[in-house]
């Protein structure tokens, strides 16, 4: 299997293994208008196809790196292959976020990208984990996509939405660093 780079190896390999997957993260944040630079590609799969998931990476020449309960880390030792993080969820989860994904273009490869509700729960659920090393990105993420897209702090769907995946401490935080800029 040969791919001039990882969007052409995941849309193409993962297809074809019958991998559902979306790509979350910065290109994700990218998608829902915020210009964010990233070292890296998320994608998000079910726990139950990590095998077929490392069969065909490591196939591809990525070796596994880093693997804890959520997340694998593959990296390669070619430019045009950027370090790819497997993030795995539930299927009933990841199905209910294809339902409502868009269909976007990276680096010529079609692939899936969470609602903007979707991807705030994944980074406030993050927040929410308090890992302090993710805290400035996340953060970061949120505020700015809140702002690019018009979501109001105030909101009954914004509350709820940090309610449901993170805590009022997470909210509050969220709604100060609003207000204050």
């Amino acid at each position: 299997m040969r791919y001039s780079n990882a969007f052409k190896l995941i849309a193409n390999e993962f297809r074809r293994a019958g991998v559902p997957c979306m790509i979350v993260g910065g290109f994700a944040v990218n998608y829902h208008r915020v210009q964010r630079n990233t070292g890296d590609a998320d994608f998000l799969v079910a726990d139950r196809d990590y095998e077929k998931v490392r069969t065909i990476l490591e196939s591809a020449g990525y070796q596994l790196t880093d693997k804890q309960d959520l997340v694998a880390r593959f990296s390669h030792d070619e430019p045009f292959f950027i370090d790819v993080d497997i993030i795995f969820t539930d299927e009933k989860t990841l199905k209910e976020m294809i339902e409502a994904s868009a269909e976007a273009s990276v680096r010529g490869e079609k692939v899936l990208v969470p609602s903007l509700d979707h991807l705030l729960a994944m980074k406030l659920h993050a927040l929410k984990q308090g890992k302090e090393r993710r805290e400035p990105k996340d953060l970061g993420d949120v505020l700015d996509l809140m702002e690019k897209n018009g979501m109001d702090v105030d909101s009954d769907r914004f509350r709820a939405l940090c309610m449901k995946y993170a805590n009022e401490e997470v909210y509050e935080k969220i709604r100060r660093a609003l207000k204050s800029s």
